[in-house]
């Protein structure tokens, strides 16, 4: 035995076990590291599997898809890693195996960021043996979070993030020279790809304390670099960790992880009582999965930190961040349109149904990030008669948009472009969609329901016209 490894107890689920039993035809060593050890050690859910072989890794993770009856593709031929995509009870799970980035195991473990996902064991082998070289297990055990080497942050310094990811997730007290590391090293941020970076912000946002996570990051200079002019003062940055934290407990209360203690405090407990018969469009609409598996309710966090900016600033930043055409939409709107569900006039359809032309799908968002608002502005003082009162509105609001979608956001077409261009010998051009719209707003309010109905409209306004518009 290797002095670099122990035996130690590892809960190891049964999806494992079974993947030892589906490959052991390959017959050599096959390393599971890093994350899954450590959450074995942790007794936390394992999911995604890492392995690590000697050599081939792209051609090991071929032979792995066809054992299992999944797809493989390359994930990185230059560092020889392969990705396998499974299902496992209609639950996608992946494996990436890639070859040693050292000559040998330890080596490779010493190469990694932090000792405690300096980890190795041979899923073919002795499933109790643990490859420890830097010995992380103690790290784990006395809650410190320390890197391998004293210059793996500053090797890569992508690992800051994951510094501060890493002390919230596992409650790890970052260790003092590590801790020097990543304040060093802050700065060098700015010069990784904005794809790593965006990719390593989202898993932080993912966390479930991301106050917590937002007041690290900002004490070890991090938040300065990665939203770098955000904040114009300090109050400003506090207001908008409390709009995270908010939108976060409304994440968790219509989530699977919601427990009876979630909805014991007044203001989520009344989000609960009120939103409750909404709550799996709601876990649906925030569980969402951008490219590269980016959760909306992540870009629901970043839009709540990014609440003050004007658009032109949100579109920068999105596009520093390189996010997807859909994301920088959705971020947009969800910002430009939270305002403006305290202007919505409740006992009026049309104003109703403007409020969901205007934000679409982000309406939702928008309003869960308006109600974030609202409490992080009255977190000492928070009146119970109006939040119940803004709790009735998003109540409401919702009950339009996923209850009464045609009545109050996609009334039934009665007449499209085409139809208002031949039955009115209309040219096109602007007109037609504001004819459409003035339908549409007019069937919202019950005037028009029927096709004759919305062509004498159209007439109406036609004729109502003193000039601007030409017949065909």
């Amino acid at each position: 035995m290797s002095e670099a490894a122990r035996n130690i107890t590892l809960a190891w689920p049964d999806e494992i076990l079974d993947l030892r039993d589906q490959l052991q035809a390959l017959n050599h060593p096959l390393y599971i590291a890093g994350g899954p050890v450590r959450n074995a050690y942790l007794r936390r859910p394992i999911r995604d599997i890492d392995l690590t072989v000697e050599a081939n890794g792209i051609s090991t993770a071929r032979k792995i898809a066809n054992s299992v009856g999944g797809a493989f593709y390359p994930l990185d031929e230059s560092r020889d890693v392969g990705r396998v995509i499974y299902s496992i009870n209609g639950v996608q799970h992946y494996i990436d195996v890639s070859s040693f980035r050292a000559e040998t195991l330890e080596a490779d473990l010493r190469a990694r960021d932090f000792t405690i996902n300096a980890l190795a064991v041979d899923l073919l082998g002795d499933l109790t043996l643990a490859y420890d070289p830097c010995d992380g297990l103690t790290d784990l055990q006395a809650k410190i979070l320390r890197q391998c080497l004293p210059h793996s942050i500053s090797d890569d310094p992508i690992r800051v993030l994951r510094a501060v990811r890493y002390s919230v997730q596992f409650s790890l007290k970052i260790e003092e020279g590590t801790r020097a590391a990543v304040r060093q090293n802050a700065p060098r941020l700015a010069e990784m790809s904005p794809e790593r970076l965006r990719d390593e912000w989202f898993k932080l946002l993912e966390l479930p304390n991301i106050k917590t996570a937002c007041v690290i990051a900002d004490r070890l200079g991090v938040l300065d670099v990665v939203l770098a002019g955000v904040f114009a003062s300090a109050g400003e940055k506090a207001s908008a960790f409390q709009i995270a934290h908010a939108l976060r407990r409304f994440y968790t209360a219509v989530s699977p992880m919601r427990t009876d203690e979630t909805a014991a405090q007044f203001d989520l407990g009344m989000f609960v009582v009120s939103l409750d018969r909404y709550r799996a469009q709601l876990q649906a609409h925030l569980d969402y999965l951008w490219p590269n598996e980016r959760p909306q309710f992540a870009l629901l966090l970043l839009a709540g930190l990014l609440g003050n900016l004007s658009e032109h600033q949100l579109a920068k930043f999105a596009e520093q961040f390189r996010l997807s055409n859909g994301e920088k939409s959705r971020l947009s709107l969800s910002v430009q349109c939270a305002p403006l569900v305290e202007l919505i006039d409740l006992v009026d359809p049309v104003s109703i149904y403007r409020f969901w032309k205007a934000a679409g799908e982000s309406g939702v968002d928008a309003i869960l990030l308006s109600l974030a608002q609202y409490l992080a502005a009255h977190d000492s003082d928070l009146e119970q008669d109006i939040w119940l009162r803004q709790m009735e509105r998003a109540q409401f609001l919702f009950h339009a948009y996923f209850v009464e979608h045609e009545r109050y956001v996609a009334p039934p077409v009665l007449l499209n472009g085409d139809d208002l261009i031949a039955e009115l010998a209309l040219a096109p051009g602007k007109i037609i969609g504001e004819l459409l719209n003035a339908i549409a707003e007019a069937q919202v309010s019950g005037a028009v329901n029927t096709r004759e109905q919305a062509l004498d409209l159209a007439r109406l306004i036609i004729n109502s016209r003193s000039n601007g518009w030409h017949h065909a």
